[in-house]
C-alpha cells in the first residue's frame, strides 16, 4: 500500500517537474521525511518494476516522460517553441535538430557576403543563436541514382556516400529551390562554420552541421570541396577566381543573374520573395514565430547536469564530481554533444568530422 502510493507521488514528480532526478532531489522534494537510503531502494523497485527508466547513471524519470525529459534538459522553452528538437544519431547520443518545419524561423536569405557573384546566402537570423554541434537544416532534394550528364544540371547536385546515389536540391526544370541548403555558398575552408555529414541511424539523408557557434546575422559556410569547382586544391580555384573577377560580365550574363534573382511579392503576405525560393516560402507564409524575439539566446538551460555549482568553496574530490555531473549528457566519442554542457569538462578535444560529404 505505501509502495504504490509513493509510486504514484514520484511518478506525479517526474510528469510536474518534466527533467531527469535524482535520488537527492526525490528526498528534497519529499522534504526529507524519508531517508535517502529508503528513496534509494525505492527508485531501484521501481526501475526494476518498469515504471522508471534511467537517463543518466544517477538520474532516472518514467517511461512515457524519458524523451521529453532529455528535451527539456538540453533545450530551453524558448527554443522548444520555436521548434527546436532533438535527433538521436547514436544509440545513448543526442544532438539538437532543426527540422524542416522550423527551419525558416532560424534563417533568411540575404545577398552574399562573398560578393555580387555569389547570389544570395543562407543567414541566421538576428535574434537566433545556434551552438557547435546543433543539425542547422537538412539537405532535402530528388533523389538520382547517378550523376547529372551536364555540369549546369549538377549544380545542386550532392553525394549521398551511405546509399551511393544523389540529391539535386532543385526541381527538374531548375527554377525552385526544394531546400534552404542549397543556398548555402563555399567560402574556402577557413571560413567554414558548418559541414555536411550524414548519419548510420538515418541513412539516405544529408545533414548540415555546425562545427562552431554561429552568431546572429552570421551567414553560414560549408566546404563543397575544390573538386566540386574543377580544380585539385582550394589555391587553383583561388587564382582562377582573381582572374575571373578581372573580366567584365557580359550583357547575357547580367541578364541570366537578374533573372535568377528575380523579386516577386507575395500575394498572400506581400512580402518581397526571390523567385526562385517561393516554393519553399509558400510552406511557411504567414508564420507569426518567424519574428519572435527571445529573451535568451542560449538554448542550453542551466541546471545540475549542464553546469556546476561553484558559487561556494569546492574540494577536490567533490568538484571532480561536479564537474562529472555537469557533463552528464556528454559523450566523448560524439564531438557533438560538447555542447550539452556549460563546463570546459571536454578538454582539448575539437569538434571535426571524420569524413565531409
Amino acid at each position: 500500500m505505501l509502495y504504490e502510493a509513493l509510486t504514484r507521488i514520484i511518478s506525479d514528480m517526474c510528469l510536474r517537474i518534466g527533467t531527469p532526478l535524482t535520488v537527492k532531489r526525490v528526498s528534497f522534494l519529499l522534504c526529507n521525511l524519508i531517508d535517502d537510503d529508503l528513496v534509494d531502494a525505492l527508485c531501484l523497485r521501481m526501475l526494476h518494476d518498469g515504471i522508471l527508466v534511467k537517463c543518466t547513471e544517477e538520474t532516472f524519470t518514467t517511461r512515457n516522460m524519458a524523451k521529453i525529459s532529455v528535451l527539456n534538459s538540453l533545450i530551453t522553452e524558448e527554443y522548444q517553441h520555436l521548434g527546436m528538437i532533438l535527433m538521436q544519431v547514436n544509440e545513448r547520443s543526442w544532438v539538437r535538430y532543426i527540422p524542416l518545419t522550423a527551419e525558416h524561423r532560424f534563417f533568411e536569405l540575404r545577398p552574399s557576403s562573398i560578393g555580387a557573384d555569389a547570389g544570395l546566402g543562407l543567414f541566421l537570423r538576428s535574434s537566433r543563436r545556434i551552438p557547435q554541434g546543433c543539425v542547422l537544416c537538412e539537405y532535402r532534394g530528388r533523389l538520382l541514382k547517378a550523376l547529372p550528364r551536364t555540369a549546369e544540371n549538377g549544380t545542386y547536385v550532392v553525394r549521398v556516400r551511405n546509399t551511393a546515389s544523389y540529391l539535386d536540391g532543385v526541381t527538374e526544370d531548375g527554377l525552385q529551390h526544394l531546400s534552404l541548403a542549397t543556398f548555402i555558398n563555399d567560402n574556402g575552408p577557413l571560413r567554414a562554420n558548418a559541414a555536411m555529414t550524414e548519419y548510420n541511424r538515418h541513412p539516405g539523408r544529408v545533414f548540415v552541421v555546425a562545427n562552431r557557434d554561429i552568431q546572429p546575422r552570421e551567414e553560414i559556410f560549408v566546404v563543397y570541396g575544390a573538386t566540386y569547382w574543377g580544380f585539385t586544391s582550394y589555391a587553383e580555384l583561388k587564382k582562377a577566381e582573381a582572374k575571373r573577377s578581372k573580366r567584365r560580365r557580359t550583357p547575357v550574363e547580367d541578364d541570366a543573374m537578374s533573372c535568377h534573382n528575380l523579386i516577386m511579392p507575395c500575394r498572400r503576405c506581400g512580402d518581397n520573395i526571390v523567385r526562385r525560393s517561393l516554393h519553399l516560402h509558400s510552406e511557411h507564409c504567414g508564420d507569426s514565430l518567424i519574428n519572435k524575439k527571445l529573451l535568451h539566446l542560449d538554448c542550453l538551460p542551466f541546471h545540475d547536469f549542464t553546469a556546476a555549482d561553484v558559487s561556494f568553496k569546492v574540494l577536490y574530490e567533490h568538484r571532480k564530481k561536479a564537474l562529472q555531473r555537469a557533463k552528464s549528457f556528454v559523450n566523448l566519442s560524439e564531438p557533438q554533444t560538447f555542447s550539452h554542457t556549460h563546463e570546459d569538462a571536454v578538454g582539448n578535444l575539437e569538434f571535426t568530422f571524420k569524413e565531409s560529404v
